[in-house]
């Protein structure tokens, strides 16, 4: 990323500010950092951004008062694992430099990519929600051995079940529902997600969650995502072509591949999905 989030040093992390890679040395050798995954929430009530008007200020120091919440907890989780930089879209990326963000789109993928791990506040509507939980304890996972025969006089074969985790709590909640967000699913190493009750840890082995049962879920579909702006359509998910392309030496038209047109054309639609009006035309030619 050209900018991170200085959170600053053992013993001197009264304040944030902006540093830029040539500051923080990235641009000599990997630094570890971390990245913050969150909704935006509405726009009467946007995050704080870093813009052409408060960049130099910014560079200075950024006032905690201005942060939401979700952006403070972010700061103290991240302090707490003794991590110093942090990197949060809205504020190290120039909100209104057209040419500065689209250059910075471009690489979001590989910010996620290369974070030492995500922190998604995959409950939270906006940013006044937080990463806390409501602070009930998760069910405990009890390993219960049953001893016997079904063939034996008496004995009955039966089974015992308990309460498991389910993934919809992270694929049906908030942040999910953001298209721009599944690349930043996809491709971070690792990511802990704050739901409502607990929190979930993925990597790309799989996830596991605090009451100690692991599943791996599917990735919910992009076109049912939500975009503020239907022109980012193509931009939102440009980091992940990026790197199934460079992986698989395929070629990219508009989310489908040229070498499986054919299978990628078999679509259908959901009857229980999200209907979206289509405003405008998207496609590259008319």
């Amino acid at each position: 990323p050209a900018r991170f989030l200085d959170l600053g040093t053992n013993g001197d992390e009264s304040t944030v500010s902006l540093a830029c890679s040539t500051q923080t040395g990235a641009l000599i050798s990997p630094i570890r950092y971390v990245a913050l995954s969150h909704c935006w929430g509405s726009s009467a009530r946007p995050p704080l951004k870093t813009t052409k008007a408060n960049l130099a200020s910014h560079m200075q120091v950024i006032p905690t008062a201005a942060l939401s919440r979700t952006f403070t907890d972010a700061i103290q989780v991240t302090r707490a694992l003794g991590i110093r930089y942090l990197w949060i879209d809205s504020l190290c990326i120039i909100q209104d430099d057209d040419a500065i963000w689209a250059a910075e789109a471009v690489k979001m993928a590989s910010v996620y990519r290369r974070s030492y791990f995500t922190i998604a506040a995959t409950s939270s509507l906006s940013g006044d929600g937080g990463l806390s939980l409501d602070g009930s304890d998760p069910d405990a996972l009890i390993h219960v051995k049953f001893d016997g025969s079904p063939q034996q006089e008496g004995v009955e074969a039966c089974s015992i079940r308990y309460p498991v985790a389910s993934p919809r709590a992270i694929w049906n909640a908030p942040l999910s529902e953001i298209a721009w967000v599944i690349q930043e699913q996809v491709l971070s190493a690792r990511l802990v997600h704050f739901t409502e009750h607990q929190m979930y840890y993925q990597c790309r082995v799989g996830m596991e969650s605090e009451d100690g049962t692991v599943r791996y879920p599917d990735i919910s579909k992009y076109s049912s995502r939500l975009l503020t702006f239907p022109s980012d359509r193509v931009a939102a998910i440009a980091g992940l072509v990026k790197y199934y392309q460079d992986t698989t030496g395929g070629t990219p038209v508009l989310g489908c591949w040229e070498e499986t047109l054919w299978y990628d054309f078999g679509w259908n639609v959901e009857l229980d999905g999200r209907s979206q009006n289509l405003a405008g035309c998207r496609a590259p030619t008319k």
